[in-house]
């Protein structure tokens, strides 16, 4: 082979490297810019930064591949003479690519039709400029940043216009409009640059400029400084009240954790620390998802009394007069504070974040594939070496809540004032991405399935029951992030007491709500059914100066925590408190709690069993459950604690009390007002992929 032959090739191989990284640049700037500019999405420090590095080195690894294919074809067919040879078939490599990508994908509606009629396009054109002088004049679009644009900037925009919800004139001119002002730009461009050739130095450079300036912009933007202003309280206060840490461990249930006897020691660091602490064993959720059960947490009320809950039509949001534990917290001189990884229910359209000096809700930006991004062809690749399922997370790791949560006990400890500071861990919600090694710590699955189960699978679920496989992947996933929280909640633990300031602090460690696996042909939560899989979470909670462990039988609902972290800042409980401080219940055999569930929308529509709203009572070991589209059902925990058998009969004794006082506790249920919160586009979609409204 001569040297001018390997010149070429060589050629085609740098020039397909920096090509496909040209564009995996485009296709990353443009979806997360839009996720950024939309929400409060940001490119998480570590565990994302890894990603991308990833899916970079994936796109240099296509193109230097390609690249050599193609220098081989251009050398056989001696087309190397051609100006500009080497770029234009790089460039030519990912229109093909794109184009093909698209043809073997399941989607041909909205963007996707789109991206193949340019694609298309753009292929042909290149083609005829690698073949022919006469048509240089098409050369402007052999730069791999023009024809990226080209390829992209369509469906990108007109996805963008369906998820904004804007009118058909606009979903039909904004791509046009795109694609015409792209084509302007790269003719204006290549004039003015005429005469000075692309060069590989100069390319190499503008992509290392453009990578920079993209780091720089996501880290100003991920930032989770507190403004100065936001340190201190504004109400003078004796530091020597004790500090406040609430903790949720979104969606985990009590028997799936070793604090509870679990065989799987999930949680083997909250076992060692609740020997110094206080293990609450019948700790029962007012409801079976996210927004009433936190709200019950944060106000001490049940759902329908502080109003923010689905009341089987809307989604009704914390009214902004209902007084939470932050903002009773705050008026008396407290620093509050809180870090959520749940971004959809945690949030400032809920009112849930009312009362906090500092609210830092954020999400990471979303890299799964589009339907038309080549990143599909990256992931692939990736997937046949390693796993690549992390790139589906939707919300902070345990590990980036973990960072947050120090860095604002920093803050805290600071400010010198008694703080509060609440943290939501979200790592055992669906889809359960725990990260290594957490993914394999109880990883027992069939090799055939590569993820959990699919999100909407629990339409299905009644003529199709989850197999062993199915069912022993998904928990073993579950399992391995409530592991994951396990780990990085004794960092926070390990940080207070470096900080000295653990002894003087109440730390509270629940959960929102359960999750279920198939049990009674049951996946998930939020399908209105208030079962103890759903409802009975963990709670462990260390009070100031406890050294001594201690275990409690005692009933317990989440309205408790409010007047207990009241009673112990010294704060009188405010009006229209419906739990007890925990230190003052003893062993009332009265005793009651309740929960409540409505099955959400999109559940609801899947099948009469998730219709209407159950209520559950307990008392004692007994539970009795109402339903407004069935009969009721009565189960003695003691004895029954999986809740199989059903000892309702319309002649019990025990069920009939039971249920007179269930009638007497709905009968004061109080009148809803209106509630009037309007949802961002973003918020809306992501409440419909979820199944939560229609």
């Amino acid at each position: 082979m001569s040297t001018a032959h390997e010149a070429v090739i060589w050629r085609c191989i740098i020039w397909g490297c920096l090509a496909w990284i040209a564009y995996g640049l485009v296709e990353l700037i443009l979806s997360a810019s839009t996720q950024m500019w939309r929400a409060p999405q940001v490119v998480i420090p570590g565990w994302q930064w890894r990603l991308i590095a990833m899916l970079m080195g994936a796109y240099a690894a296509i193109g230097i591949v390609t690249g050599a294919v193609v220098g081989l074809l251009i050398r056989v067919v001696k087309r190397y003479q051609v100006p500009g040879a080497a770029r234009t078939a790089a460039t030519l490599t990912i229109a093909l690519g794109f184009f093909t990508n698209l043809i073997a994908g399941p989607d041909f509606r909205g963007p996707v039709l789109v991206a193949l009629a340019v694609s298309f396009l753009l292929v042909v054109s290149l083609i005829r400029a690698l073949m022919s002088e006469r048509f240089k004049r098409v050369r402007f679009l052999a730069s791999p940043w023009t024809a990226s644009l080209l390829l992209l900037g369509a469906p990108w925009s007109l996805h963008e216009a369906l998820n904004l919800e804007t009118s058909r004139f606009v979903r039909v001119v904004l791509p046009e409009f795109v694609l015409v002002a792209i084509i302007i730009f790269a003719v204006l461009g290549h004039r003015i640059w005429r005469g000075r050739p692309a060069t590989i130095l100069g390319q190499a450079a503008l992509a290392l400029a453009i990578s920079a300036a993209f780091v720089v912009v996501t880290r100003l933007t991920s930032g989770i400084g507190v403004p100065e202003a936001g340190i201190g309280s504004g109400v003078p206060a004796s530091t020597a009240k004790p500090n406040i840490v609430l903790i949720s461990m979104d969606t985990v249930r009590a028997d799936h954790t070793s604090l509870y006897g679990y065989d799987r020691d999930t949680t083997p660091h909250l076992r060692e620390w609740a020997a110094s602490a206080t293990l609450y064993a019948r700790a029962i959720a007012t409801s079976d998802f996210t927004l009433p059960t936190h709200a019950s947490m944060f106000t001490g009320m049940y759902p329908e009394w502080h109003g923010a809950f689905y009341d089987g039509t809307n989604i009704r949001v914390l009214p902004l007069d209902r007084l939470t534990l932050a903002d009773v917290l705050g008026s008396h001189g407290y620093w509050t504070a809180e870090s959520a990884a749940n971004h959809l229910y945690l949030a400032g359209w809920t009112n849930l974040t009312k009362g906090f000096r500092f609210a830092k809700n954020e999400r990471p930006v979303v890299l799964k594939p589009k339907s038309f991004h080549l990143r599909r062809v990256a992931h692939r690749l990736l997937s046949l070496v390693m796993d690549m399922t992390t790139l589906d997370r939707l919300s902070l790791a345990a590990e980036d809540v973990g960072a947050r949560g120090a860095f604002l006990l920093d803050r805290a400890k600071a400010s010198g004032s008694p703080f509060f500071l609440f943290l939501n861990y979200m790592d055992a919600h669906e889809p359960y991405l725990p990260g290594p090694p957490f993914d394999t710590r109880f990883s027992d699955q069939d090799p055939r399935f590569t993820r959990p189960v699919e999100p909407d699978r629990w339409v299905t679920l009644e003529r199709k029951p989850l197999s062993a496989s199915e069912r022993s992947f998904t928990i073993s996933q579950y399992d391995g992030a409530i592991a994951a929280e396990d780990e990085n909640i004794a960092l926070l633990i390990n940080k207070l007491k470096e900080l000295g300031v653990y002894d003087n602090t109440l730390i509270i460690v629940t959960s929102d709500h359960g999750e279920a696996f198939g049990e009674r042909n049951l996946l998930q939560h939020g399908q209105g059914v208030v079962y103890e899989d759903l409802v009975h979470v963990p709670l462990i909670v260390k009070y100031p100066g406890q050294q001594a462990g201690r275990r409690s039988d005692e009933l317990i609902s989440q309205v408790d925590l409010m007047p207990l972290a009241l009673a112990l800042a010294g704060i009188p409980a405010s009006p229209g408190l419906q739990g007890s401080n925990l230190l003052e219940l003893g062993n009332d055999p009265n005793r009651v709690v309740y929960s409540s569930a409505t099955g959400l929308a999109g559940f609801a529509r899947g099948s009469r069993r998730f219709k209407g709203t159950r209520r559950a009572i307990i008392s004692g070991s007994l539970k009795l459950i109402t339903w407004t589209e069935g009969p009721p059902e009565l189960y003695d925990l003691a004895s029954d604690p999986e809740e199989k058998y059903n000892l309702y009969t319309p002649g019990n004794t025990q069920a009939k009390e039971l249920s007179l006082r269930l009638d007497e506790w709905v009968a004061t249920l109080p009148h809803q007002r209106p509630s009037h919160s309007e949802l961002d586009p973003a918020t809306r979609e992501r409440l419909k992929s979820l199944g939560y409204v229609q």
